[in-house]
């Protein structure tokens, strides 16, 4: 009788368990989704490639080189300035692979012989 008792408690205790549902709030669900896309879409910074072109010591002169290149690779390539103290740096491009860098080395090439492809931390965006 007793183990028939302590039989029927067990039974009752594991069927109890079994049927426990866990249910999260509409508001959690929707918190959790709004999380996810907000990080997916946000920019990740990756080890990539820039090319280098040139640097000056000061920003006016690193302005003018920028502008230089921009009119010489019209607009196939942006150009930007990074302050690398003491020197600004003109670079082209943000490439995530080395292929594509490779590539816009190619043409950049053209342009101006003494151009490195470097490999440093740039923006990368997801797609999804």
């Amino acid at each position: 009788m007793r183990s028939a008792f302590l039989f029927l408690l067990f039974w009752g205790c594991f069927d109890a368990y079994a049927q426990v549902q866990i249910t999260a709030e509409e508001s959690v669900i929707n918190a959790e989704k709004a999380r996810l896309n907000r990080r997916s879409a946000e920019d990740h910074i990756v080890a990539g490639f820039r090319i280098f072109i040139g640097m000056r010591s000061n920003r006016a002169d690193a302005i003018v080189l920028k502008q230089e290149v921009d009119e010489k690779l019209d607009s196939m390539y942006s150009a930007q300035i990074i302050y690398d103290e003491p020197n600004f740096k003109v670079y082209v491009g943000a490439y995530p692979t080395n292929n594509e860098a490779d590539a816009a080395m190619a043409e950049i090439r053209k342009y101006y012989s003494n151009a490195k492809k470097i490999r440093m931390p740039i923006p990368f965006k997801r797609e999804e």
